[in-house]
């Protein structure tokens, strides 16, 4: 079995057409999973209870749930909650205004701010109590030593595990070629149903996702650098 190079190049050109789209379901639940996930960690680490169970079994259930089954649970419980909302309310419309990426997208958020939570609280307990005491011992209230102390030495922490939910959620976005969304996998797919050539079109999109992943490791390390480099001047 030969391996036809040409189709490989002209497949791999056809996936990075469609790389914004893999881009974008995998950088909005990163950016909504940040803010959902920081919410959480604070509640994991306020001083009520409620809060506190919520939060921790919020964390537990969805990493323990596969990516391709929240991906299926998603689409097949907001479409009946969407229609069941519209019926009682005799909305014009059904769940057919929901496209197939904000299922996705929805599905990766989850995903994401249990990953997140867990991060960020993890990054803040990296850092010891005696910190916030020194930071209160020279005149600075809690928002600016947590500012000022706590986020430049926690930052470094979470910077590296950030990067690796990132390339997670790149990968994780090829699952939505289940719901027909065409992605770089998908697109790559489509070419290879014509002429039956998988093997080209599995690793064009092999290829363009590690240069991703490449590149979003490369970034973090470079970050992670920059942020260690003002914490210890700072210090």
């Amino acid at each position: 079995m030969s391996f036809d190079f040409i189709f490989f190049v002209e497949t791999f050109k056809v996936g990075l057409s469609y790389l914004p789209t893999t881009l974008y379901i995998s950088l909005l639940p990163l950016c909504l999973g940040l803010v959902i996930g920081t919410l959480i960690a604070v509640a994991r680490m306020s001083k009520c209870k409620p809060l506190i169970y919520i939060s921790k079994y919020f964390v537990v259930i969805v990493r323990g749930i596969p990516p391709i089954l929240m991906l299926l649970l998603f689409f097949l419980t907001m479409t009946k909650i969407f229609d069941a909302i519209a019926t009682g309310l005799h909305l014009p419309f059904n769940s057919s205004i929901i496209s197939a990426k904000t299922v996705v997208i929805c599905a990766l958020t989850v995903i994401a701010s249990a990953n997140f939570a867990e991060t960020i609280r993890t990054s803040f307990k990296s850092v010891g109590h005696g910190q916030m005491e020194a930071a209160y011992t020279i005149g600075m209230v809690r928002g600016m030593a947590i500012r000022r102390i706590i986020i430049p030495q926690a930052l470094p922490v979470a910077i590296p595990i950030i990067s690796n939910t990132f390339i997670s959620l790149v990968k994780s976005s090829s699952l939505a070629y289940l719901l027909t969304v065409i992605d770089v996998l998908n697109g790559c797919k489509i070419q290879a149903d014509v002429s039956y050539k998988f093997l080209e079109a599995y690793v064009a999109a092999a290829v363009i996702y590690y240069i991703i992943c490449f590149l979003i490791e490369q970034m973090a390390r470079v970050l992670t650098k920059k942020v260690s480099y003002y914490k210890y001047k700072s210090a």
